[in-house]
């Protein structure tokens, strides 16, 4: 973490910033001499003095195309982790997508400093990285989604392609990028996120198929669940989140179900329960559609048949069936086959919960 260190200069420098800010000194006669104050510590010795200088870049490089030259030799040249987290930060709120789309690119590839931007971000998942990592992904999200400039474009498309290969930068986007595909997300950004998180379901789907005990998959699949609930608009009722209006929540089930129906090939248990709770939460959408995409996400050999909470949200999502939808399984038989089953998984298992509807199944249908 950067230490700023409070003494007389840093002060005096902070002052100036806060002086350049108002209108009545930016245009004033001692405006030059103060934004030369600032300019010189960009080369600073001390990273708190550098950071400061980026920070006032908005009022002394007012010109976009001199800010941009200057964020660009401070993100090829800058060792300091936290400052190089500021300059990006800088180079995403304060230059427009197309500015700092080349930025970016030459920052992936080749640095004066070192390591690439892209060697740091995925180089671990230490904490010390956490902002740069976050500040990285954002600026190419803004890109791709705002403005889809080439070099944004195309990487947030490989993350997203290949989620399982992509780890942390495909963990820190999906939550990022959660504002845009959030039940109440509206605007152009919302059907690019969609697009997005489908084609890292369909990836994960046919890896997994292919690979089901591939870690990287799993954990990139468990974020993508993770997210997708966190997003639905399920919450705790006794909690004050906002809940979607009717409208909101329909909208959101045909934009996510395909992703859903993909992601049903997990077989984690965490995984399993989080992708069945986003599914209770949309039974209503449609009854059958939701109850084959459950079925396929209770597995014969799914750990979740081990877990009682499983068990639970399992007897928990038949029993609402069975009270509102019952008539299902008495047009479809293949619904029907599919509720045994899975009462089956955890009878077999012995959880009396499930033994007893079991039990009872013959009598509802009699």
């Amino acid at each position: 973490m950067l230490t700023v260190v409070q003494d007389e200069e840093t002060e005096a420098l902070t002052a100036i910033t806060q002086l350049l800010h108002r209108a009545e000194w930016r245009d004033s006669t001692h405006a030059p001499a103060l934004q030369a104050q600032l300019a010189s510590r960009l080369n600073a010795p001390q990273p708190h003095l550098r950071h400061l200088a980026i920070t006032a870049l908005p009022v002394t490089h007012p010109d976009p195309a001199d800010r941009a030259a200057t964020l660009a030799t401070h993100l090829d040249t800058e060792d300091n982790i936290d400052v190089l987290t500021t300059a990006l930060h800088a180079l995403n709120e304060t230059l427009p997508a197309h500015q700092a789309d080349p930025i970016l690119a030459a920052g992936a590839t080749a640095r004066t400093a070192g390591p690439t931007l892209t060697e740091l971000v995925t180089s671990s998942e230490d904490s010390e990285l956490s902002d740069l990592r976050g500040t990285w992904v954002i600026a190419h999200l803004h890109g791709a989604l705002r403005a889809k400039t080439p070099h944004a474009t195309t990487t947030v498309d490989a993350w997203f392609t290949d989620p399982a290969n992509a780890e942390p930068l495909f963990d820190t986007a999906v939550a990022a990028l959660r504002p845009a595909f959030s039940f109440d997300a509206n605007g152009p950004n919302r059907t690019s996120a969609f697009r997005l998180i489908r084609t890292a379901a369909a990836a994960l789907k046919t890896r997994l198929l292919s690979m089901p005990s591939d870690a990287q998959a799993m954990l990139a699949a468990d974020t993508l669940i993770e997210q997708l609930l966190f997003a639905c608009g399920k919450s705790d009722t006794t909690t004050t989140a906002p809940h979607p209006t009717a409208d909101q929540k329909t909208r959101w089930f045909h934009d996510a179900m395909p992703a859903l129906e993909d992601l049903a090939v997990v077989s984690h248990a965490r995984s399993c329960y989080h992708l069945l709770e986003t599914l209770e939460f949309l039974i209503n959408e449609d009854p059958l559609r939701v109850f084959y995409t459950i079925a396929a996400a209770i597995k014969d050999d799914s750990y979740l048949r081990y877990e009682q909470l499983g068990a639970h949200i399992a007897v928990r999502i038949i029993d609402q069936y069975l009270s509102e939808h019952r008539h299902l399984f008495i047009t479809q038989p293949q619904a029907l086959t599919k509720l045994r089953r899975i009462l089956e998984i955890f009878t077999t298992v012995g959880w009396p919960l499930a033994l007893h509807r079991s039990y009872a199944l013959g009598e509802i249908f009699r």
